[in-house]
């Protein structure tokens, strides 16, 4: 058994991966699998479009060995799946832990849907054409029935939804990059605080769990914790702050919780910082988000 204080123990642990070129190594090897297996995704995904578009525009393939070879390729979307969710699990906190922040708001998820958007792009180029544009040819009689609305939409499908998932990364990666700027404001105001701010106790007086929805078998995950913590400022003032904490694994454990905020703006919101562990490391301090 050891005899070192867990708390110290696990913060020189993240401390040690602060700024280190070996776990950047590592991360960046997890990051570029990550998105590979994104783009490896949607490119699965694109080629089962292309399956359910030709059976609205044709009724007979223009290239039926590539649709007999179809459940080979199947099997991308899957393993794609596992690798996305193997790889991606975990890494917004250690990438948070590498550069000393709370964490990294919305960037994983925008790296994933960049990877998504990128394989269902390459894979429209490789999509084969209809047996006839405008029409469907029945394959018995020969004869031809003009395209529906909806089967012009399916034509289309190789514009449309590439457009649409560039746009939505778009939206992402602005989305993502805004809220990264926000954090540096809140992440100079820690520093600061940190050399010349004030750090006291601080004690948890409520806490809330957030699940998400139930799942069909009455299970749920734990989305969150919001915890309020009271502590008490330099002129003897009572405060009450709430933070969230986004993951178990940063979860409040055991003992005094520390609070760290500017004595001449005890009430500044934007100027305190809470970690729910008694020897926080750097990335533990969580700032108030402005929305």
């Amino acid at each position: 058994m050891s005899t070192l204080d867990p708390a110290r123990r696990r913060h020189d642990e993240l401390e040690s991966r602060r700024g280190s070129p070996t776990f950047l190594l590592w991360l960046c090897f997890r990051f570029a699998v990550f998105v590979a297996c994104a783009a490896l995704l949607g490119y699965g995904l694109a080629c089962v479009a292309d399956i359910f578009r030709h059976a609205v525009i044709d009724t007979a393939f223009a290239d039926e060995a590539r649709f007999d070879e179809a459940p080979t390729w199947l099997w991308w979307p899957f393993g794609a799946a596992f690798g996305y969710v193997l790889f991606g699990v975990g890494m917004s906190d250690d990438l948070a832990t590498f550069l000393g922040r709370h964490r990294c708001p919305g960037l994983m998820a925008a790296a994933g849907w960049a990877g998504i958007t990128l394989g269902f792009s390459v894979s429209t180029l490789n999509w084969w054409p209809p047996a006839q544009v405008g029409a469907a040819i029945d394959p018995v009689t020969m004869t031809e029935t003009p395209w529906s609305p909806l089967a012009w939409v399916g034509y289309y499908t190789e514009i449309w939804i590439p457009l649409l998932l560039l746009v939505t990364t778009g939206a992402a990666v602005s989305r993502t990059v805004s809220g990264f700027r926000r954090q540096n404001v809140q992440l100079r105001e820690r520093d600061r605080l940190l050399e010349r701010g004030l750090r006291v106790p601080g004690i948890v007086a409520d806490v809330n769990v957030l699940v998400d929805s139930p799942q069909e078998d009455g299970s749920v995950s734990i989305a969150g914790i919001d915890a309020t913590v009271t502590f008490t400022d330099a002129q003897g003032v009572t405060r009450w702050v709430t933070r969230r904490v986004p993951s178990l694994h940063r979860a409040p454990d055991q003992g005094t919780t520390q609070v760290l905020f500017d004595p001449e703006r005890p009430g500044d919101e934007g100027s305190i910082f809470v970690a729910f562990h008694r020897d926080p490391a750097t990335s533990d301090w969580i700032p108030f988000d402005w929305p």
